[in-house]
């Protein structure tokens, strides 16, 4: 029997310009944002703190607001993964081997971060899952 458990914390939230990695300023009046990195039917965070409209966006200055916050972080890993192994001697040093193995055993989604671009009318959404559902194999190998 094997088992592998994975937990980690998620990435920080990178606030860039669109869906490239040139960072992008904001206009964001300093409230709390309240994340909740696992919120799918709604904003993940305060999107009210941000001015969205395209007109209110700033260009060619100095940008001030940071590119990460230290205590805003995407869903982190949280997976187990597990096996079952059976060696069948057969005549002559040949066995075969059965395996059963599933990956993510408890089907526990990791989401992937939500959209961080301001002027995007889909800021604050996760809309998509960074992990794989559960998967089940099952092999034989015979060795001879």
């Amino acid at each position: 029997m094997n088992g592998i458990y994975t937990y980690q914390t998620g990435a920080p939230l990178v606030w860039v310009n669109g869906s490239t990695t040139t960072p992008g300023d904001y206009v964001y009046f300093g409230g709390l944002l309240n994340l909740n990195n696992r919120q799918i039917t709604g904003p993940a965070f305060d999107i009210s703190q941000f001015a969205t409209a395209s007109t209110q966006q700033l260009q060619f200055h100095i940008r001030t607001f940071p590119t990460t916050f230290d205590n805003l972080r995407a869903d982190g890993a949280n997976n187990f993964d597990a096996s079952v192994l059976k060696r069948f001697e057969l005549a002559r040093g040949a066995y075969l081997q059965l395996r059963f193995e599933v990956f993510n055993v408890l089907n526990r989604p990791t989401f992937s971060a939500p959209n961080t671009s301001a002027a995007n009318a889909s800021i604050g959404l996760i809309t998509t899952q960074a992990n794989r559902p559960r998967q089940i194999q099952v092999g034989a190998r015979l060795v001879f």
